[in-house]
């Protein structure tokens, strides 16, 4: 995940920077490059070559990854027991003892919405897409006021760890809540008064 967090950040942070530079054709000439250059560089690896058969980044994207990790049945956990305990959830911090793992934490869901879905319902989930819904539509839509220096500095902050809570974190990390209000910063203007 950190290789995609990384890759993700290269591709829009210097887009969201040129987009508050009021620059929307050279964020996406950068968008293109960017992608284009990822593209190639991934055909490269993927080319049949014994420098290759060793690279570890390769064989997670090419060796079963996903299937040999624990987060899909975790997954599943967390959706079943969304739909078991209708409308409410099963309230803060149950999860793991409703899916039989006890008072280990480490056994969350992995996912911040599925984790928001299982334990506050619906409206648990409402609540969470407003959170960062919300907090991604402020930094897209005040990245144009913003200087772009600082919208560069908190998308490279934020965008990372806003796709590790989609598959390592939990609600209680307080890392992401940082990120929201960094990203939520972007909506505060402060002007001199004399």
């Amino acid at each position: 995940m950190g290789l995609i967090s990384l890759i993700v950040s290269v591709l829009l942070t210097p887009a969201l920077r040129c987009r508050s530079a009021h620059r929307p054709a050279a964020a996406l000439r950068w968008v293109l490059a960017a992608a284009l250059a990822g593209g190639l560089g991934l055909g490269l690896l993927l080319l049949p070559s014994q420098a290759m058969d060793g690279l570890r980044t390769l064989e997670r994207f090419t060796e079963g990854g996903m299937e040999a990790s624990a987060r899909p049945a975790l997954w599943r956990a967390a959706l079943h027991w969304a739909g078991e305990t209708l409308p409410l959830g099963l309230g803060t911090g149950g999860f793991t003892i409703a899916a039989g793992h006890g008072e280990r934490r480490g056994l969350y869901p992995h996912n911040h919405l599925l984790e928001a879905l299982a334990e506050g319902g619906p409206v648990g989930l409402l609540l969470w897409l407003g959170c960062f819904g919300g907090g991604a539509a402020v930094l897209l839509l005040r990245a144009r006021h913003a200087a772009p220096g600082r919208v560069a500095r908190i998308a490279a902050l934020v965008l990372p760890v806003g796709l590790a809570a989609m598959v390592s974190t939990d609600l209680g990390n307080r890392m992401v809540w940082f990120a929201l209000g960094l990203a939520l910063s972007t909506g505060m203007v402060a002007k001199r008064v004399e």
